[in-house]
């Protein structure tokens, strides 16, 4: 079972001072103020059907001292693993601490059940889960945009990567807002895509305006030109996606806060 060694908080404080203090340096202050604790990393550790145990990382966000909304593919990817234990690791008062998901957590009548959930990995609208930290902790206060975005925002993603050493880095990256995205099969639910240096295991990354409010959680990316047929149904606007994929960057979607607000969050503030 993975457990947040001292080692492993070492590397992930220095890691995080190296990129907040002397990096990113066009990330504005309100961003950067917001996001340094409320940006977390989840680690799950899985038992396959074959009793082997296998590790995913995810991002999330820290909602309140209690809560913490990351992304279902992160907390139950598919029928052939259960979880076993998820380590949510923060960063507060210039050092890393760690909280462990409360497993057991019985949702309340106020609260939308997530014990209950269907997820369908063919519908983003449903890759989403709000989970219990098994303590309370120091967390700031999360403000959600009242504004839609619109073309000329600049937009920041937030995330947290593990690199091939085990060693895990905070990624503020400026992003292009592209286009809007209806869903499909959920209308009332929108998405939208953001284009930059967009690392793979941002999913449940927050997405910041300028001001520092969250507009969005990224879910997916489309890593490359090979993505492109997953991009006919959005044909009109490939020419906006190509430049990113030639300078060897991501196009990332994005859930919109508001479907987020009032589908799940609502009972948990």
């Amino acid at each position: 079972m993975l457990v947040a060694t001292k080692k492993m908080k070492l590397c992930f404080t220095l890691f995080l001072l190296l990129t907040i203090f002397f990096g990113n340096c066009q990330i504005p202050d309100s961003v950067k103020s917001n996001s340094v604790e409320q940006t977390v990393i989840c680690i799950a550790d899985f038992i396959r059907k074959d009793s082997s145990i296998v590790q995913g990382v995810s991002n999330g966000l820290l909602l309140n001292d209690s809560y913490v909304l990351t992304v279902y593919h992160g907390y139950k990817p598919d029928d052939e693993t259960i979880l076993k234990s998820m380590t949510v690791m923060y960063f507060q008062n210039s050092k890393v601490d760690s909280v462990k998901i409360d497993l057991t957590y019985q949702y309340t009548k106020a609260e939308y059940d997530f014990s209950n959930h269907l997820y369908n990995p063919n519908d983003n609208s449903t890759d989403i889960v709000v989970l219990k930290l098994s303590k309370k902790i120091i967390a700031p206060k999360v403000k959600f945009a009242t504004k839609k975005i619109v073309p000329q925002d600049q937009l920041f993603s937030i995330g947290i990567v593990q690199n091939l050493n085990g060693h895990f880095s905070r990624k503020h990256t400026l992003s292009t807002y592209l286009f809007s995205i209806q869903n499909t099969t959920t209308p009332e639910c929108n998405f939208f895509a953001l284009g930059g240096d967009i690392h793979v295991g941002f999913s449940g990354s927050p997405v910041y305006n300028s001001k520092g409010e969250i507009v969005g959680m990224i879910q997916s990316g489309w890593n490359n030109e090979r993505d492109i047929p997953y991009m006919i149904r959005f044909s009109e606007n490939i020419n906006k996606v190509l430049p990113f994929y030639r300078m060897n960057q991501r196009v990332g979607l994005a859930i919109d806060c508001d479907y987020l607000i009032q589908k799940y969050l609502k009972g948990f503030f």
